[in-house]
């Protein structure tokens, strides 16, 4: 947990030739939901399985979390590190694991071949069974039953080995974790749970689970109460507690702000004279910490200063904040006046750059990066570390050189790359493509860092692929179209495709609703890279007037289909050259979910634009009918283009033949060549 252990530790031998339990396959999934369908055998299979989680748990001496992210392939959703950690019966597992009694239970997480890290306590402890989600509400109950065994013989059998920290930090967060009314202790009680000889020495004791520490977690406000008039330090320093996420150096009130997201504790402290403004040994003040809107007005009311940091780190509040809290924390911090573009030192970064490292472990990482973009945080920022943060990152370029980039473990590799890193820079060594594709709205150029690291090839050392494809596509769409141009030539493409309004989302976006003509005059007398012209081309015609706009040639797509090579039932082919058929015969779909795409009109598409004008869709209201496997069947076995949603430009309305490809093709230059040379010809001298 808070010991990360050496990658040599491993014996990669036993890994090799170990055995793997797949919880996926090992767990009977949706068929045990569905009522009728080998109902009693799937059911006890279930509950068998279930409850044989914990032994083979205990039984595995590695747990890792295979997590790089990817698309689901029903519903679009993008799946990674936070949708994993977010699923109850992961966290189960993971829990289980944690709460085994097997000398190492650290974890393991990989996001990619190159991005293997151990998991840090304090993601962990944030992370709890009982706020998982559940497809089946009814799973919570299992589930906790399941944790509630794991935690009872843990705590048990910390008991009989005597290590009574671990074992009073577990019995003080029992409730918490288990989501169970907080327990009001009586000083018997009190004593005998927690194994003090009275509450006079455990109000003295200072290091590990101490008297006030194990009140302060159980969040038990009379015994904080008794132990502070017994002598109890409100102001002491938290020692020996890092395995669960609190650091030495750290004050009581700082543990208490991390331990519970409401402000009850909080306000008793600070009754209680704890000073809000002592800082931890790094730098951290407790304003860095909170969790929570409540929090941040409490320390407000108590005039803490939450808009500075404190030596070594210089690490201001809302930095801190916007790393791990939710966005309606950063908002209430904001409210506060806190500056999203501070003077950097110590440490040398601002909010952005914070949040956009950390993006692959935060919940509400998107939504906090528009929030400090709304509040004019500057998107192009780079880190500045100075003192002894800017010798770690030397060392750190040292050990790359030594080395080699890619062959360094991540956390190397993100100190080496701190000086100069921007937060796209930053998105692109966590991985996390949303917060790459909202920085790259807001305008954030492809700066390398002190080390000559490009966002690209920051991304590329980590095998972050979907990171990677966004910034060397540069597919973002900003604030004017001559803005998207610029940045993707500045960011280094050999060529860039123009695709109007008229194509479908196979060659572009649709959802901009510009045209072909009116993108490609902008482009061509803008940039110097190759313009390819794309949206609804399928003439000679058209490939002479996208060489005259000085493009270097067309993109096709759609006029494909009706060639005789396509590889599509031919019911399709002749639909599409029917003459019913023309430029009117397509439609614009999905647009509300923020993924415009032109499609051939038929009832499908029509009954996918009555959801959408309903308002508030989500996508799962219209996959049956978008379902690809739908479509698929209509391309390769029933050619019923009434029956499937699938893509098509308004070029349908230029066909009206099935020619081979080679054909098609040498017929699109020849007329392209007689229309270029007519035109030639028929030049008129201005009167004027």
């Amino acid at each position: 947990m808070g010991r990360q252990p050496a990658p040599e530790r491993l014996d990669l031998g036993r890994v090799s030739n170990g055995f793997l339990y797949f919880d996926w396959f090992a767990i009977p999934q949706i068929t045990a939901r569905q009522a009728g369908t080998n109902e009693d055998i799937t059911k006890s299979d279930a509950a068998r399985a279930v409850r044989s989680i914990p032994a083979y748990v205990e039984a595995a001496e590695l747990f890792i979390a295979a997590v790089p992210g990817s698309r689901h392939s029903s519903t679009g959703a993008e799946c990674n590190y936070l949708s994993w950690m977010s699923r109850g019966w992961c966290r189960a597992e993971l829990w289980c694991h944690v709460l085994s009694n097997k000398a190492d239970t650290s974890l393991i997480v990989v996001k990619s071949a190159k991005d293997v890290q151990y998991m840090l306590s304090v993601e962990l402890h944030r992370n709890l069974i009982a706020d998982g989600k559940f497809t089946v509400e009814a799973d919570r109950a299992s589930v906790m039953e399941i944790g509630e065994v794991a935690l009872n013989s843990k705590i048990s059998h910390l008991s009989s080995l005597g290590r009574m920290t671990t074992y009073r930090y577990y019995v003080a967060n029992r409730e918490k974790f288990l989501s169970t009314p907080k327990k009001l202790w009586d000083e018997s009680t009190f004593l005998h749970q927690f194994r003090f000889g009275s509450l006079s020495s455990a109000a003295c004791e200072r290091r590990g689970m101490n008297g006030l520490m194990c009140a302060v977690l159980a969040g038990d406000a009379n015994m904080v109460r008794t132990l502070v008039r017994l002598g109890a330090d409100v102001n002491q320093r938290v020692c020996g507690l890092a395995e669960f996420g609190y650091f030495d150096g750290e004050t009581v009130i700082m543990a208490a702000v991390k331990a519970h997201p409401s402000a009850d504790m909080l306000s008793l402290l600070i009754e209680l004279k704890a000073e809000v403004q002592k800082p931890a040994s790094n730098g951290l003040t407790t304003a860095a910490l909170v969790q929570s809107p409540e929090q941040v007005h409490v320390l407000a009311g108590a005039k803490a200063d939450l808009d500075r940091g404190a030596h070594p780190m210089f690490l201001r509040p809302l930095t801190g904040v916007a790393t791990r809290a939710s966005a309606e924390t950063v908002a209430a911090m904001l409210s506060a006046r806190c500056n999203p573009n501070p003077e950097l030192g110590g440490i040398g970064h601002g909010p952005l750059h914070s949040l956009s490292i950390v993006a692959h472990t935060n919940a509400d990482a998107a939504e906090t990066t528009r929030l400090l973009l709304a509040h004019r945080a500057d998107v192009n920022a780079q880190i500045r570390p100075r003192g002894r943060y800017r010798l770690l990152c030397a060392a750190a370029r040292a050990a790359c050189m030594v080395h080699g980039f890619k062959n360094s473990s991540t956390t190397i590799r993100v100190f080496a790359s701190f000086s100069g890193l921007t937060p796209l820079g930053g998105a692109a060594l966590s991985g996390c493509e949303t917060v790459a594709q909202i920085l790259l709205e807001a305008g954030a150029k492809p700066i390398a860092n002190d080390r000559g690291d490009t966002p690209e090839d920051l991304a590329a050392a980590s095998q972050h692929e979907g990171v990677q494809c966004i910034l060397s596509t540069v597919s973002c769409v900003h604030t004017t179209f001559p803005v998207r141009f610029v940045r993707a030539q500045e960011a280094g493409v050999d060529l860039i495709e123009i695709v109007g309004y008229e194509g479908s989302i196979a060659g572009g976006q649709p959802g901009d609703e510009v045209g072909a003509w009116v993108l490609l005059a902008k482009a061509t007398s803008m940039l110097k890279v190759p313009v390819i012209a794309a949206g609804a081309s399928g003439t000679g015609r058209q490939l002479a007037a996208a060489l005259a706009m000085g493009a270097q040639g067309i993109t096709m797509a759609t006029r494909f289909l009706c060639t005789v090579e396509a590889p599509i039932d031919q019911k399709v082919k002749e639909t599409l050259m029917s003459p019913e058929m023309d430029e009117r015969s397509t439609t614009i779909v999905l647009g509300t979910l923020s993924n415009a795409t032109r499609v051939f009109k038929n009832g499908v598409s029509k009954k996918i634009r009555e959801i959408e004008g309903q308002g508030d869709v989500d996508f799962s209201q219209v996959m049956p009918l978008a379902s690809g496997s739908r479509t698929k069947k209509m391309w390769q076995e029933t050619g019923d283009t009434e029956d499937a949603m699938w893509s098509c430009s308004q070029s349908i309305g230029l066909i009206s033949d099935i020619p081979t490809c080679q054909d098609l093709l040498k017929r699109i230059v020849a007329e392209a060549e007689e229309r270029l040379s007519v035109g030639m010809r028929c030049i008129v001298a201005s009167k004027l």
